[in-house]
């Protein structure tokens, strides 16, 4: 048996859908997942530094319930403290790999 991965491996679907539940602190819940490496390009192409564009588009792929346009996202930025959108975003970072202390590859 190989331990090599065939080509159907790499390209079945494992993007996890179903996501982690987020309590804000209204007492509502929201439901979040990691994004693809894929995703995570888009969001972060043609920012020119901008963190909150940056944030915006990781809530337009990420938030599962409720599902969230670009500009329906980037009014939640808008009008939420960070208390609210900062937990929802730590979590999307920390499924999506993002967090300063996720595993980093020993390759160069």
């Amino acid at each position: 048996m190989s331990e090599y991965m065939s080509v159907d491996d790499l390209l079945a679907d494992d993007v996890v859908l179903e996501g982690e539940d987020v309590k804000l602190p209204n007492g509502k819940i929201v439901k979040v997942r990691g994004m693809t490496h894929y995703e995570y390009g888009l969001c972060a192409k043609n920012i020119d530094g901008d963190v909150n564009l940056l944030q915006i588009r990781f809530l337009r792929y990420a938030m599962v319930e409720p599902k969230l346009s670009e500009a329906q996202a980037e009014q939640w930025m808008k009008k939420s403290k960070n208390d609210v959108i900062g937990p929802v975003l730590d979590v999307i970072r920390r499924l999506s790999g993002l967090n300063d202390d996720a595993d980093k590859s020993d390759v160069s």
